[in-house]
């Protein structure tokens, strides 16, 4: 069975004079990272066996090629994630971004990932789709 992944809209949990405020994860993280775009940049082209990952994008626009590797000839999905948006890719689902515009990306894994020590590409496992 093919899960098709779906972007949500952030909305604003709280609003009063002083501006907005909104929860982005509401679930245990364990790393929490920001990744910049420039235009027509490629980043990920991998996937995860443990860690699921959140992406918010907070400017910019992108392009998500995203394949669920556990079921047998599983078509790739394309997203466009506008900023403001949010999707989660579960554990052994490949994920690629191209930016469509310069970009900002909020992302965090429910595995850790030390800055740039050896487990930071522990969980990353880089194929071609």
């Amino acid at each position: 069975m093919n899960i098709k992944l779906k972007k949500v809209k952030i909305k604003s949990a709280f609003s009063d004079k002083r501006g907005h405020i909104y929860d982005i994860w509401t679930e245990a993280v364990h790393h929490i990272g920001i990744v910049t775009f420039a235009k027509g940049a490629v980043r990920a082209k991998h996937y995860h066996k443990l860690s699921s990952q959140n992406n918010y994008l907070i400017k910019g626009k992108l392009k998500l090629i995203i394949k669920n590797l556990k079921v047998k000839n599983c078509p790739p999905q394309t997203i466009i994630i506008n900023a403001g948006e949010m999707i989660t890719v579960p554990a052994n689902w490949y994920h690629a971004f191209t930016a469509l515009a310069p970009s900002l990306l909020l992302f965090s894994t429910s595995g850790s990932r030390k800055h740039g020590g050896k487990d930071y590409e522990k969980d990353n496992y880089r194929i071609e789709i």
